[in-house]
């Protein structure tokens, strides 16, 4: 992969570090969309890179432009060139992500069911950590089997924060909710950099994917009909087929 190119931007929810990478063909692609302190230790980020103020690249002026429109509306459909590294697990597990509708969740026991890997739960919320792309791929939208947040790499009260914004249950987010713990299991059956692809994607070069991470904007309704209507849509809508 080609030399990074790191940046950052000031979110509502704080500072978003931005890693692209320029393909063989001089393409850009982001790689990585952290927070400070984001565990596990980003993969695409270096403290010792100098960081490129956002404004003076086209390509993470865009990056920002679709982050900035999401904050705005949180049924945004984020829509960028992404490319990932990965093994052949972690990819199925991202792939999923990108099939989660904004105002909805799944667990991880579902994103499991979903690889045909239903004894694999841990093993996903390990894969779900690692997700390089925080935002852009949504693993904020997985919870705990018993309805608590889980874990996530910025932190669950930014978690809280995007869940809140895309309107999901209130009766959820107000709870006390437990931490979670991945699991530590490594899946080395594919070690090469290779590609997410979505029923919406359109695939540029071999690994480059145009990301799509699926919502709709909403209608404009009051907040306290917009929660019922996701409580319902949640309770209602079946998980997707693997692609």
């Amino acid at each position: 992969m080609a030399p990074f190119i790191q940046s950052s931007w000031e979110s509502p929810i704080g500072r978003l570090r931005i890693s692209v990478s320029e393909q063989g063909d001089g393409t850009p692609h982001c790689v990585g969309l952290y927070f400070p302190g984001h565990q596990p230790t980003p993969k695409f980020w270096s403290d010792d890179r100098t960081e490129l103020d956002w404004r003076q690249h086209d390509f993470v002026r865009h990056i920002v432009d679709q982050l900035a429109a999401y904050f705005a509306d949180g049924k945004f459909r984020i829509e960028l060139p992404c490319h990932f590294s990965g093994t052949d697990f972690q990819q199925q597990v991202w792939h999923q992500l990108t099939l989660i509708p904004a105002g909805t969740t799944r667990t991880y026991r579902e994103i499991a069911t979903l690889i045909d890997r239903p004894a694999a739960v841990r093993a996903v919320g390990s894969a779900v950590a690692r997700n390089p792309l925080s935002i852009i791929v949504p693993c904020h939208r997985v919870i705990a089997s018993g309805g608590g947040l889980a874990g996530f790499a910025g932190g669950c009260d930014r978690k809280r924060f995007l869940l809140n914004h895309e309107l999901l249950e209130q009766e959820l987010l107000e709870q006390e909710l437990p931490e979670y713990e991945a699991g530590v299991h490594t899946d080395t059956r594919n070690s090469q950099s290779t590609t997410v692809t979505t029923p919406v994607a359109t695939i540029a070069q071999p690994n480059a994917v145009s990301v799509r991470v699926a919502g709709n904007r909403p209608v404009q309704v009051t907040r306290a009909a917009a929660i019922k209507t996701a409580s319902a849509r949640n309770a209602k809508q079946s998980p997707p087929a693997l692609a």
